[in-house]
């Protein structure tokens, strides 16, 4: 019997855990706040997956918390957003 690494979690999972994070960021919207969901960046909403695993490593510490690596990922994932953000001088 073969053990399978996973590479990905299900997006509801992900969603579920984030909605009250969700709800309060949502509320900031319209001020000078640019929120980075790393939700928008690990997840596929067409594939309603969620990666745990890349190339840069294990994108989570624990069932909760992204990792080192997690963090390396998602800066260069929102680099272009960021980029943005703080060329539109909002």
């Amino acid at each position: 019997n073969k053990r399978r690494c996973v590479t990905s979690i299900g997006l509801d999972q992900i969603l579920d855990r984030l909605s009250y994070t969700t709800d309060e960021i949502s509320r900031l919207q319209g001020a000078k706040v640019l929120s980075v969901l790393p939700s928008k960046y690990f997840c596929n909403r067409e594939h309603v997956r969620c990666k745990v695993l890349t190339e840069y490593g294990s994108l989570y510490f624990d069932d909760n918390h992204i990792s080192q690596a997690g963090s390396l990922f998602l800066i260069d994932a929102a680099a272009p957003t960021l980029s943005e953000f703080l060329d539109s001088g909002r």
